[in-house]
C-alpha cells in the first residue's frame, strides 16, 4: 500500500528523462528565423522588369507564362459546343495543370466566355451565379436529370478528342 504521508513530506525529484531530447532530429523550419535551408543559391525561374514606381519585379516570366496558360484555358472552354459540358478535369488534361488551376482561371477570367459548360465531374453545375447556368443549360438544350445535374454520358465532350 502507498503510504500518502510520506509521499507528501518528501520533495519533489527533477523528473527523469527517458528519452533524449529530440530538437537536434527535427529539420529547420521559418519557425528557427530558416528561409532557404539549402546553401545554393535560390533557383529563379523568373525574369526582372523595372515597374513604374521604379523598383523590380520578378516575375516577368511567370506573368508570360501564366497569361499563356489563361488564354489555353480559355480557348479550350470556347471550343466546347452548345447543349454539351465538358469538367475541370478535362480541360486540365489539355490545358495542362489541374482541376483546381482550371477552376482559378475560371473564376477570376472566365466571364466572357461559356462558363456554364464547365461542370464538375459528377455533373452538378457550377455554385455560384444563382441558379443562371441551369438557365443556359435548358436555353442549350443540354440534357439535364432529375435533380438538376448535367447527364454526363450524354452530355460530356472530350476536348482532348479528334473532332
Amino acid at each position: 500500500m502507498i503510504d500518502l504521508q510520506r509521499l507528501l513530506r518528501e520533495p519533489l525529484r527533477e523528473p527523469r528523462a527517458f528519452f533524449a531530447p529530440r530538437e537536434h532530429l527535427r529539420a529547420p523550419s521559418h519557425r528557427d528565423g530558416v528561409l532557404w535551408i539549402s546553401t545554393a543559391p535560390r533557383p529563379s525561374l523568373r525574369g526582372r522588369i523595372e515597374t513604374p514606381g521604379g523598383g523590380v519585379r520578378d516575375d516577368a516570366v511567370v506573368d508570360a507564362a501564366k497569361e499563356e496558360y489563361v488564354e489555353r484555358v480559355l480557348t479550350c472552354v470556347e471550343s466546347v459546343p452548345e447543349g454539351r459540358v465538358t469538367t475541370y478535369g478535362a480541360i486540365a488534361a489539355v490545358a495542362g495543370g489541374g482541376p483546381r488551376q482550371v477552376g482559378a482561371v475560371m473564376s477570376h477570367h472566365g466571364g466572357p466566355v461559356p462558363w456554364w459548360r464547365v461542370v464538375r465531374a459528377d455533373g452538378s453545375p457550377p455554385p455560384c451565379h444563382d441558379g443562371e447556368a441551369t438557365a443556359h443549360y435548358r436555353a442549350e438544350g443540354t440534357p439535364l436529370t432529375g435533380a438538376g445535374r448535367i447527364h454526363m454520358r450524354e452530355a460530356f465532350w472530350d476536348p482532348a478528342a479528334p473532332d
